[in-house]
């Protein structure tokens, strides 16, 4: 049983982990909005629950509930079932480019102790780059694409380490591989948690369905606790590094997340690109409107909150050429963006009394 705000969230289930995992409601299996419904699961196996609103599926409310039956089953044979283990984002914020260095995805790979059911995600642009997996270390040297064993173009990718052993990645795009963009991943073949979890599902699949049930009913609980400190959040204002945001001014009072946190606020542009284009029309309206003559300097942080639409609240260094002493200036923008619109809401020295 979901219960919730009908006015500002849904219930939205789907198929598959990858969409789970990148929270994607593009292909739902069904969607709930009442404010209170009833799912009853009437198959054994996963099944994944997150809500609509990206950035709040994002910060973590979403769901995933393992049915197992309601009697003893006999057992199948002798097998592993893999568990959910770690994700790692492949070169983390230089992602999946070109690198500046060549050898920089090597060092990224040898820093990490991969084991299995742990997820490689692979985030890029799909008219730049894609993703193939390889056989051999010979291949994967000579960057030779002929024969891959897997080609993904999504641009977004999830890849899952299913078994013990080392797995080549490359680039069919001419020079990007010869230039470094290349993974090879070892996975380890002793990991103790593997083991923990063959023998956990071992207890579980003999459950009764008693326990089951009450196990299904703390999971609903915790998830109701998800969407009481992200949804339903009662603050007056928020303070990111100065900047007050009175949430009393918006329809649906959402917790804000760092911007970093965020998986892809635009479809068309990088979340760097599109960080670069909020500023830059920010700067631009601040002074065609008071005349003055800002020069952008240096990024610092900034947070967002959904408020029909997206709400960016930025920290930067600037400089303004028209004074008499432009020296950078630590500024403080809120940038709104609904589809592709963007207003300019305010813009500001950052409050001295945060200094």
């Amino acid at each position: 049983m979901f219960e919730y705000d009908g006015n500002v969230n849904d219930v939205t289930q789907v198929s598959s982990r990858l969409e789970y995992q990148f929270c994607n409601s593009l292909s739902p299996k069904a969607v709930y909005n009442t404010g209170h419904d009833v799912v009853t699961l009437t198959e054994p196996g996963y099944h994944f629950f997150i809500t609509s609103n990206h950035s709040q599926c994002v910060a973590g409310q979403k769901l995933v509930v393992f049915v197992v039956h309601d009697h003893p089953m006999i057992p199948p044979p002798p097998g592993k079932i893999l568990p959910f283990g770690k994700d790692y984002k492949v070169g983390d914020s230089n992602e999946w480019r070109v690198p500046e260095e060549s050898d920089f995805y090597s060092k990224w790979s040898e820093e990490k102790q991969f084991h299995v059911g742990d997820n490689l995600l692979f985030y890029y642009n799909d008219q730049v780059d894609d993703v193939l997996e390889i056989n051999s270390d010979l291949e994967f040297k000579s960057c030779d694409t002929t024969s891959p064993v897997a080609v993904h173009n999504a641009g977004q990718d999830l890849i899952r380490l299913t078994k013990p052993g080392i797995r080549y990645f490359i680039t069919s795009k001419i020079g990007h591989c010869e230039a470094g963009l290349k993974l090879r991943v070892v996975t380890s073949q002793d990991d103790p948690y593997y083991e923990k979890t063959e023998t956990l599902s071992d207890i579980i699949r003999y459950l009764p369905y008693q326990i089951l049930h009450l196990t299904i009913i703390a999971i609903v609980v915790t998830f109701m606790l998800v969407i009481h400190k992200f949804v339903l959040l009662d603050m007056s204002e928020l303070d990111n590094k100065g900047f007050y945001m009175d949430l009393d001014k918006f329809d649906y009072k959402f917790a804000p997340v760092k911007f970093e946190w965020g998986l892809k606020f635009d479809v068309k542009l990088s979340n760097k690109d599109l960080m670069d284009l909020l500023i830059k029309t920010a700067i631009e309206a601040k002074n065609e409107d008071y005349g003055t003559q800002l020069e952008f300097v240096e990024y610092v942080s900034a947070n967002v909150t959904a408020a029909q639409g997206f709400c960016f609240y930025i920290t930067l260094w600037a400089k303004d050429l028209s004074s008499p002493n432009p020296e950078p200036k630590l500024y403080q923008t809120l940038v709104r963006k609904f589809r592709d619109e963007l207003h300019v809401h305010e813009f500001k020295l950052k409050p001295s009394q945060q200094e």
